[in-house]
């Protein structure tokens, strides 16, 4: 049951660090997705 709720509380961790990353990822790619598009405009 201990090594269960410890495996539990491992992958709880894991999900919210790729969130982490994935929310940065995508900020960083919007940000140069709307440079791109603003060299192209001009």
């Amino acid at each position: 049951m201990n090594l269960n709720a410890e495996g539990l509380a491992k992958a709880q961790e894991l999900k919210d660090v790729l969130r982490q990353i994935e929310a940065q990822v995508f900020s960083t790619w919007s940000q140069e997705k709307s440079k791109i598009l603003i060299v192209r405009c001009k």
